[in-house]
């Protein structure tokens, strides 16, 4: 399978604090930022002080960055709810995932009333 690529790059960032379900406080080079937060769960285990999180830098909205993932527990959380149906579309065509082969992958497509 190919490297799927889902950002340019990324910096990381550490937890400062929570400002609300969208927006989280992190230090950045030595330098507080504020970055927007696509998953709105409450992910206590990753609101640490301290806790290493990756943001990209965003060309529009209301902060100039996005947190993207975070390290926990020896492993990188992938925190971006957003992305996540585009990968799971991308693993799904390249035939990725062993249990779920498919001829055709039709995105976000409607069903009856849906």
């Amino acid at each position: 399978m190919q490297f799927i690529r889902l950002y340019n790059s990324f910096e990381e960032a550490t937890f400062v604090g929570r400002v609300n379900r969208f927006v989280l406080e992190l230090s950045l080079k030595g330098r507080r930022i504020y970055a927007h937060l696509p998953n709105t769960g409450r992910l206590y285990e990753l609101l640490e002080p301290g806790q290493p999180f990756y943001v990209v830098k965003v060309d529009k909205g209301k902060y100039p960055y996005k947190a993207v993932s975070a390290y926990f527990d020896g492993q990188f959380i992938f925190i971006d709810t957003i992305k996540f149906n585009y990968l799971f579309y991308l693993l799904l065509k390249a035939g990725a995932i062993e249990d779920l082969k498919c001829k055709r992958v039709k995105r976000e497509c409607r069903i009856a009333d849906s």
